[in-house]
């Protein structure tokens, strides 16, 4: 009888298509925090500031846009020898030879870009997010955005694209927002792509955000400070359930 939707992105969508009533419903977001993980078992530097970006293949590399990640994160650092580093973090790489290759092929030569391909538990994938010192997503589209929740909850500040489902969250004073321009979308990048538009950010303002959070102590603490409190006061159980029973 009734559509919820875990976005307002995502309640456009379907509200342009459906003769149902169609409500935006955020979603919960909790997180059993991590203890038993530190940067040795992931095999990263103990001393440099790490930025964090997780996607799977089968989500779709265009969409997902490791690469945006891998050319702001050079030209923030471009002299080599900055305590700074890029964790990339996918899987099914296997699975999908030939982007896995143009991603490996962008990150070549530069040590400081450290490409994991593997399947983590979630708790794993939550370790890692706890180990890192921020989240980088330079996406086209979103339906969500859960891993820059979860970062953000974790207490880490994010770099996002100032687009799509995330911006429900990532708001001025909590997140750094990158600005974009709308590009179509072409054949064979996305599936239903004809007619479609996503966001190509930009990879400027993306770098000067991370070289802000890695000179600035004060700036990178706001900003995870607010992400975090953010978080937890509208997406805990107990807040989301008072909308979801007020609804019903």
């Amino acid at each position: 009888h009734e559509i919820w939707c875990p976005t307002r992105f995502v309640q456009k969508a379907i509200a342009e298509k459906s003769s149902r009533t169609v409500k935006f419903m955020p979603p919960t977001i909790e997180v059993e925090e991590p203890e038993e993980f530190d940067r040795s078992q992931f095999k990263l530097p103990a001393d440099s500031f790490l930025f964090l970006f997780v996607f799977d293949f089968k989500s779709h590399v265009l969409r997902k846009n490791p690469m945006g990640c891998i050319r702001a994160f050079r030209k923030a650092f471009p002299k080599g020898d900055e305590a700074a580093g890029l964790v990339i973090k996918s899987m099914d790489g296997d699975r999908y030879p030939d982007e896995f290759r143009c991603l490996t092929d962008e990150a070549q030569n530069d040590p400081r870009i450290i490409l994991i391909d593997a399947t983590f538990t979630v708790q794993e994938v939550l370790g890692l997010m706890k180990v890192c010192d921020a989240f980088v997503s330079l996406h086209r589209s979103e339906g969500i955005g859960l891993c820059l929740a979860q970062s953000m909850l974790l207490g880490k500040p994010v770099i996002a694209t100032n687009y799509s489902g995330n911006t429900d969250f990532t708001l001025p004073d909590n997140s750094c927002l990158v600005e974009f321009k709308l590009i179509p979308v072409k054949e064979g990048e996305y599936p239903f792509w004809e007619g479609q538009v996503w966001a190509d950010p930009s990879v400027d303002q993306a770098a000067s955000y991370m070289q802000k959070l890695v000179a600035d102590k004060t700036y990178c603490k706001k900003v995870a400070e607010a992400g975090r409190s953010y978080i937890k006061t509208f997406h805990s159980a107990e807040a989301v359930g008072k909308v979801y029973r007020s609804r019903l």
